[in-house]
């Protein structure tokens, strides 16, 4: 059995830590029977009132170094800071898990990324044995950045939905009168919520009933009655709050997710996980996740709402082939799309690179 350490900024107790994913990838690895898995530093479980107060406290990934030799492998999520700190301390390999790099955090994202952040992922690099992307799209990037001297290093493994549960079967969906989409995004102007309201309005205007409804980011005047409903943002901490998300999943026809930049969103699986085909754009690490036909399509990066419109009445019309879609999605997820996959990918991975 594997002794695996896990080291991140971000707290895997806490559901809501980097959209849940740091949470999924813990117990994915937690429950693997073909490992054991300790949390590396002071990480804890959420105490809501407490942490009001005591956030950074809460979250701070501190250990001790002298911990690291203890595991086979240590896996590192997102965090290249700590990949530098204490990689040099250990020989135990280092799988360094990542979905983006600085250089296309700048140039999509907008964020203000310092010149030393594309230092310190070089060094994160040096110091890894594997470097592990979320999409295929990641990995050619980050070598047309850094060099092909990482290329032996660099591998690309989809993550999976992160989700509590999942149906067993693809749910059926009530007859799309009217068409419910669904969009789930914090990031309102990135994620393209204004497309996805623009587009409901079009189809509406078509005499297509649609609902659309929102999910992760408060749209302050965007409502209009029953026509796009704000749900607003859905703690996954909160039983109620996983309540209200399942029952949209169960009952949304399409995840609708005109995104401007987006590196791999989990939410695409999550949807197809409750056998929601996705209508999404294609950008960034999307591809890896979407395969055309089978759980959804991508529109070009500058589709309009009638593009979208036009795309969704095709997808919808006829009964028999969007059940079709939906069962695929479905089973598309099951394949290729669950934690357990992820988790099953990286220790046959471990086993065959470091432990013959």
């Amino acid at each position: 059995m594997l002794r695996l350490g896990f080291l991140s900024n971000h707290n895997p107790f806490d559901k809501n830590a980097f959209s849940s994913t740091a949470h999924f990838m813990w117990r994915a690895l937690s429950e693997n029977p073909s490992c054991s898995l300790q949390v590396l530093g002071k990480h804890r479980r959420p105490r809501p009132i407490i942490d009001r107060f005591w956030r950074k406290a809460a979250n701070a990934a501190l250990l001790d170094p002298s911990v690291l030799d203890r595991f086979d492998a240590i896996v590192s999520l997102v965090s290249t800071n700590l990949v530098v700190k204490y990689g040099p301390l250990t020989h135990v390999p280092i799988i360094h898990c990542t979905d983006a790099t600085p250089g296309f955090l700048k140039e999509f994202y907008g964020y203000d990324i310092p010149d030393t952040a594309i230092e310190n992922e070089r060094r994160a690099y040096d110091c890894a044995k594997i470097i592990l992307f979320s999409s295929d799209f990641m990995r050619k990037r980050a070598l047309a950045e850094f060099g092909e001297l990482y290329a032996p290093k660099m591998m690309s493994l989809p993550w999976g939905a992160n989700l509590e549960t999942f149906p067993t079967v693809p749910p059926t969906k009530p007859p799309p009168n009217p068409l419910r989409l669904l969009f789930i995004g914090k990031d309102w102007a990135r994620k393209g919520g204004d497309i996805a309201v623009a587009t409901t309005d079009e189809l509406n205007r078509r005499g297509i009933a649609t609902e659309l409804h929102l999910v992760g980011t408060n749209a302050g005047s965007i409502g209009r009655g029953t026509t796009v409903v704000d749900h607003g943002y859905l703690n996954k901490n909160l039983r109620k709050d996983r309540l209200i998300l399942e029952h949209l999943l169960n009952r949304s026809h399409f995840l609708l997710l005109p995104t401007r930049a987006d590196c791999t969103p989990m939410v695409l699986a999550e949807a197809n996980s409750y056998g929601i085909p996705v209508l999404t754009t294609n950008v960034g690490g999307i591809p890896s996740i979407v395969q055309e036909g089978r759980n959804g399509e991508m529109v070009s990066p500058d589709a309009n709402a009638a593009d979208y419109a036009d795309r969704l009445i095709a997808l919808s019309s006829d009964q028999t082939e969007y059940e079709a879609l939906s069962r695929s999605s479905f089973e598309h997820f099951r394949q290729h799309l669950t934690w357990s996959a992820w988790s099953d990918a990286i220790i046959g991975m471990l086993e065959k690179r470091y432990t013959q």
